[in-house]
């Protein structure tokens, strides 16, 4: 059981998880989903460019807040917060 343990339980450092999911990435997923179901039931090419038009709205808010995430990280660190040694 101890291997089991030994083999299984991670050693070393982990990662922090920090939540980027909004409400608006949600309702831009929400619609996307729905935009696609549209384009796989009629299968017109107007419905499919429809749905990847806001695939592309969609991932591009998501890399925009991952963006913003990053750029508060540098400006905590940068001014000397918390997590620097004295």
């Amino acid at each position: 059981m101890i291997r089991c343990a030994k083999k299984t339980i991670p050693h070393g450092k982990t990662k922090q998880y920090r939540v980027f999911w909004s409400e608006h990435l949600e309702k831009l997923k929400r619609k996307r989903d729905a935009l696609r179901n549209t384009a796989d039931q009629t299968g017109r090419t107007e419905d499919v460019q429809v749905w990847r038009r806001q695939d592309a709205l969609r991932k591009t808010a998501d890399q925009t807040g991952r963006t913003l995430i990053r750029l508060e990280e540098r400006k905590t660190y940068k001014s000397g917060g918390d997590n620097q040694l004295s």
